[in-house]
């Protein structure tokens, strides 16, 4: 009886809270609710509250309202099922068609686009991409920030890297409309992003300019630690290619510095990499350290070892990459002469 009259109680007072506030605070924290729900991966609870705030929103300004289209939006980036954002995307795409809002149909093309990026449809999701860039021409600056976004993921859906990177420099002639306390993030993504097109297309000069424009960015944000350690590993490369080995060491350090103090999460590759780009830069130096080389290439090889059993197809290939190269690094070192390969890796990969 006394659990009974708690909860009663609970209900009353989180009524008597809600009616004290405004549409726009109960809007507010609605929807920052349903972040934090989504943030912790529990879909069914962000649906429920952005719900709260799309029936909160329809009281306050109507059905057919600009603000309820934005919440279905939102909502559609949090769905944990492709067709129920594809149905909101289509609920705020009727509102703004009934409003004859030119902007709203810009969002509503651009969220068009990312769902299909996001269903791995690339070219569907450039025809919406295209259509944002169409419709912004004719509507002046206020739609910039959305033709900046349109072309940028233009370029994340190209499979030519020169053709993204044409993209993303379209991109960023739009950059200057984002507003201030967005533009540090979304530079850094997009430097980052030019940065490993450069890299695969071998123009290390090139890469190693915007890799080190995106670290710039990331020291002053402090966020995305796994994407600065990455860029760090990518710039030691390029500049292991290039032939300066001291610089290569320093990012190589720096990327393993980084790695240890924030454990950030990243795919095997990435992380392995971290230890094995350290074990053959030992192996390039004039006086190379061989047993340095040993000690990171087993790290890195472990770090495969342990997770072996859980590898997709893909991580089981960059494994084989990896041990083959510290094969060929293991026969320019003395212990060759004594051991093979095998055999030595056996009696040293569990210690």
């Amino acid at each position: 009886m006394k659990r009974n009259i708690a909860v009663i109680l609970m209900i009353v007072i989180f009524a008597v809270g809600c009616s004290s506030k405004s549409s726009e605070e109960l809007i507010q924290e609605y929807t920052k609710n349903a972040e934090a729900f989504y943030e912790a991966e529990d879909y069914t609870g962000a649906a429920g509250w952005m719900n709260h705030a799309i029936d909160e929103a329809e009281t306050k300004y109507g059905k057919t309202s600009v603000e309820v289209a934005r919440l279905y939006l939102m909502k559609s980036q949090m769905a944990e099922y492709a067709i129920d954002a594809l149905r909101d995307i289509q609920c705020a795409e009727t509102i703004y068609k009934s409003l004859n809002d030119g902007e709203g149909m810009v969002r509503s093309n651009y969220y068009y686009g990312d769902y299909y990026l996001r269903m791995g449809d690339a070219a569907q999701a450039i025809e919406y991409y295209d259509k944002v860039i169409e419709l912004g021409e004719a509507l002046g600056d206020e739609i910039n920030e959305w033709k900046y976004e349109a072309y940028f993921h233009k370029g994340l859906c190209e499979a030519d890297e020169r053709k993204s990177i044409e993209m993303f420099k379209e991109a960023e002639k739009f950059f200057a409309f984002i507003p201030l306390e967005k533009q540090n993030t979304k530079a850094i993504t997009l430097y980052r992003n030019i940065g490993v097109c450069y890299y695969k297309l071998d123009m290390d000069e090139e890469a190693i300019k915007y890799f080190t424009k995106a670290i710039e960015g990331y020291e002053k944000e402090e966020k995305k630690i796994g994407t600065l350690v990455e860029c760090y590993e990518l710039r030691s490369d390029c500049y292991t290619i290039l032939g300066n080995l001291e610089y290569a060491m320093e990012d190589a350090w720096k990327a393993k510095e980084l790695f240890e103090e924030n454990t950030p999460d990243m795919d095997i590759w990435d992380r392995a990499g971290v230890y094995f780009n350290i074990a053959m830069l030992y192996s390039f130096i004039d006086e190379p350290e061989h047993d340095k080389v040993l000690e990171y290439g087993l790290i890195a090889c472990r770090m495969y070892e342990e997770e072996k059993e859980g590898l997709e197809v893909d991580d089981l290939e960059g494994f084989k990459v990896i041990k083959e190269t510290f094969e060929i690094l293991y026969d320019d070192t003395p212990y060759a002469r004594q051991q093979d390969f095998e055999t030595w890796y056996q009696e040293n990969i569990d210690k």
